[in-house]
């Protein structure tokens, strides 16, 4: 496994967003699961890259079930809501 790439954290009221460059990934090598209030995103590795495996722990303000991403052109992102409470 590689060292995995850096990811920044951007982390408002209204989502935290999470972004890296992980370079030439396929779908079916890339995955992103959820782990209690962890997110590892886990690349396999192609094309000669090594794999790496990257744990991020999301605070409870932040609803890990609403979670989306998207990958485009080498960059990794996720966004992932947070909790609203209307009173």
């Amino acid at each position: 496994m590689r060292t995995p790439p850096e990811f920044k954290i951007a982390q408002t009221p209204v989502a935290l967003e999470i972004s890296g460059e992980i370079g030439p990934a396929s779908n079916d090598l890339l995955s992103i699961t959820i782990e209690g209030r962890r997110l590892k995103i886990l690349h396999e590795g192609e094309d000669g890259s090594p794999p790496f495996e990257q744990v991020i722990r999301v605070p409870a303000a932040y609803d890990l079930s609403q979670a989306s991403a998207n990958y485009l052109e080498g960059v990794l992102r996720i966004t992932v809501p947070g909790r609203f409470q209307w009173n």
